[in-house]
Order: structure tokens, then sequence, then C-alpha cells
């Protein structure tokens, strides 16, 4: 690996993967949509390629001379759902068919999300081996990228890593509820008998992501093996699963305090607040932050997913407790003014 693509490398987790493999010293190229983002990559003296997923014609000049593709591009908040389906599923499609037609396709790790493999049953661990069953148009979504990735797995070699919930440095999802816990000391908790939930540090997936392209494994062919499971898939994940409640205190905790107060609202009052928020954010055109989408996802069964795989073959080990990566993060905000 010498010759990088990132796409996504405006967003949170590629920019900080931008840095990681800075570090390392090799040729990196970015796709970006605006000149705007182009102007601060050139700044760092990367490479810049202008194009969009959306737009096949724009792919191939900034794949051609690669030997890697990290996709990390695509959408996590959306003004309507379909729009998922076109970036997420299509936008895939349209980057692996343009790394197909080089004359030598270049390796391709696909950023996908704990969402297309689905929740798991409850008291569970979730492994690679069983069959995605997603619950979300995100999660459904990201499913379709990763089947336009399982279709061209005989000709280009690819490896798919399933992320949880990412925070650290840098994270502005994460921050409204730090934000929410210091000024009000309570914690909302979608239902009493919540979901454990997966989470990994952005820095830890960015490490994880290029020893994915260095030594992952890789898809079958397809047939191989059933679609969305077997070898060349891995969790990203902490070895800790805190539910909401939990992520709560240790979140109180990162700040200095004692406990945060759990708050449980009675049940139709969360979907109506889902709804609600996607009515509003479609009136003004925004993306929906929290919507029913998400809310079904709140609600699942367990979202815990092991690293077992990806400690093993990719020598993958989260660099320090939860609690101790949740207090460097509060550390950045506090330097940085944002909390």
């Amino acid at each position: 690996m010498n010759r990088v693509l990132i796409t996504g490398a405006s967003g949170f987790v590629g920019g900080h993967l931008v840095d990681a493999l800075a570090r390392r010293g090799l040729d990196i190229r970015v796709l970006v949509r605006s000149r705007a983002a182009a102007d601060r990559f050139r700044e760092q003296k990367v490479d810049v390629a202008l194009g969009d997923l959306c737009d096949p014609d724009s792919l191939p000049p900034a794949i051609a001379d690669r030997d890697t593709v990290f996709h990390v591009g695509g959408a996590i908040a959306v003004v309507r759902y379909d729009d998922f389906d076109r970036i997420n599923g299509d936008g895939t499609r349209n980057l692996v068919a343009a790394c197909q037609r080089q004359p030598q396709p270049p390796r391709f790790i696909l950023v996908s999300s704990i969402s297309a493999a689905g929740p798991g049953p409850r008291g569970s661990v979730r492994s690679e081996d069983a069959a995605p069953n997603p619950i979300s148009r995100y999660g459904i979504s990201k499913r379709a990228g990763e089947l336009a990735v399982e279709a061209a797995a005989g000709q280009m070699p690819t490896t798919v890593v399933r992320p949880g919930v990412v925070f650290g440095p840098r994270d502005k999802e994460l921050l409204v509820a730090f934000r929410a816990i210091r000024n009000t000391f309570v914690h909302v908790s979608p239902r009493r008998r919540n979901p454990p939930l997966s989470y990994i540090e952005v820095t830890d997936l960015a490490e994880l992501l290029i020893a994915a392209a260095e030594r992952g494994r890789r898809l079958a062919a397809p047939g191989a093996t059933t679609p969305g499971t077997g070898e060349g898939y891995y969790f990203a994940t902490h070895n800790e699963f805190p539910c909401y409640r939990q992520f709560g205190q240790l979140a109180a905790q990162a700040m200095g305090r004692r406990f945060a107060i759990p708050c449980v609202p009675p049940r139709p009052i969360p979907w109506c607040i889902a709804l609600t928020g996607e009515i509003i954010a479609k009136l003004r055109g925004k993306p929906v932050v929290f919507g029913r989408d998400k809310f079904r996802e709140a609600i699942a069964s367990s979202w815990a997913c092991s690293n077992q795989r990806a400690r093993e073959q990719l020598g993958f080990q989260p660099s320090a407790p939860l609690l101790d990566q949740l207090r460097a993060t509060v550390e950045w905000y506090r330097r940085e003014g944002w909390l």
C-alpha cells in the first residue's frame, strides 16, 4: 500500500484516516465535492480530486494509479430517506464500477456500519458470521453498499469494516450528549431496558482500517459464502458494551461529575419527538438528526458486536479503557472551546 484514495476525507472519520496515513508518509489523494475542501487539503500537501460519488464520470480520474481505496464517504443524516439509498447504495456501486474498470483494480476497503449487520438477540454478542438483518433505512442503505462490493469481490480484493458508534476528537455527534449532561446533569435513555452498544475511538478505527488494508482477509467471490458473512468482514468495536444509561454515567465521570441522572420518558414521547424532529427538519430542508429511523435502532435488542476477529487477524486492541478515551475526548473538547 503506497498510493491511496480516500473518499469522505472531509468528514470526521476520513479526516483522522488522512492524518494516520500522512504520518506514514504515503501518497494520499482525497475525493472531495467542494473547492473549499480542496483548498484545505492542498495546504496539507494532499493530492485532491474533485468529484462526487453520485457522478460516475467524475470518479475514474480520482482512482487512476491508486493501489488502495478507502471508501469512507457516505450519508449518516439526510433530508429525505431516499438520499441514504442514493449516496450509500448507488454511490458505492458507482465507485466500485469505476475501480473495476481500472487495468489493475485497487484494494478496496469499505467502511460500513454495524447498522448494516443489524442488532443481535438480547444478551448476545454478535459475530461477523451472523446473517445481516438491518432494521433502519440507514442500515439498509449501508448493507446495499456491502452488496455492491460483494458482487465485485471476485475481481477486486475487498475488505469490509463495520464500526460501532465512533467518537473522539473533532466529533460533533456525541458532543450533544456531553453538553446536555454538563448543563442539566440529566442523561435521557429511550427505554428502561437499553440495548448494549458498541463504540470505537476514532484513532483506533483509523489504525484498524490501515491494518485491514495491509493484512486483512478479503471477501470471497460471489456464491462462495453466505452473503454478508464470513471472511473479509470485521467489526470495529471496543471490548466494552455499555448501554445508554451506563454511557451517560461514563460521560459524566469523563467530565469530572460523579453521576448523571437517568431519565426515561414515557413510551409515546420519544416516538413523538422523533416524528416532530423529522417534520421540522424537512420543513427547514435540513438533515434529520433524530428521527424514527434512529429511534428504531435505539430500542433494538443488542448492538454488542465482537472484535475477536479483528484482534486475531489484524492485531487490533483498543488503545485504552473506554472511560479513559472519553476523558481524552472531553479534554480535547475543552481545549478547543467546544465544551
